[in-house]
């Protein structure tokens, strides 16, 4: 029994090991850990496995050992947040992901795929990315609202533009408010005005 239990202690000592390198990109440390048979899918107290930690920070090469290794590309923290929605300001890794199968529709605790995450704090070349891959561009969370409400909350023109320019709905109600959007909505609307017609947007509104 003593043997047992400084096993599961040596396991958990070597699981917050691989955590960190994953995070700190190291891979010679993070290789010889995987070598010795440490769990590349181990989560810790948050439900987070090394890819999330890699992903976070952006470390690319670790991202690509981690699924060479076994990673499961769709796990998903206590919060159903996966390494998906931890890529929103990473083309690359995001593009990694894809290609490995992550599920681009999935969706977190509170409805939100990753391109809302995008939408509201990540770039443009990851959102059109995501789009490529068959991302909802309309997908509605919890309150309803869509990548185009949390891009314009945000106020950012560029990714107001091309979700506009991508066919996003201009008349989807968030459920919580009933509005089609909140006030600084209409202030990137003004300031896109030069772009597309105001009236273009709103029309049916």
């Amino acid at each position: 029994m003593e043997q047992c239990r400084d096993l599961d202690a040596g396991s958990e000592i070597h699981e917050k090991a691989l955590f960190l390198a994953a995070e700190e990109g190291q891979e010679a440390i993070l290789r010889k850990l995987l070598d010795s048979g440490v769990n590349v899918n181990a989560r810790d107290e948050w439900g987070s496995t090394a890819l999330d930690f890699a992903v976070s920070v952006g470390h690319e090469e670790t991202v690509r050992t981690l699924l060479r290794n076994g990673a499961k590309v769709d796990s998903t923290d206590r919060y159903d947040d996966s390494a998906l929605h931890w890529s929103v300001t990473k083309e690359e890794i995001t593009r990694l992901l894809l290609e490995g199968g992550a599920c681009v529709q999935a969706e977190n605790d509170t409805g939100q795929t990753a391109l809302c995450w995008t939408a509201q704090g990540g770039t443009v070349p990851v959102a059109r990315l995501l789009l490529e891959h068959n991302a909802n561009i309309n997908w509605q969370d919890m309150k309803g609202s869509t990548a185009l409400h949390k891009a314009s909350l945000r106020g950012s023109d560029s990714m107001v533009r091309m979700l506009l320019e991508n066919g996003a709905d201009v008349n989807l109600k968030e459920w919580t408010t009933g509005h089609h959007y909140m006030p600084p909505a209409l202030e990137v609307m003004w300031k896109l005005s030069s772009y597309c017609p105001i009236e273009s947007m709103v029309e049916t509104s």
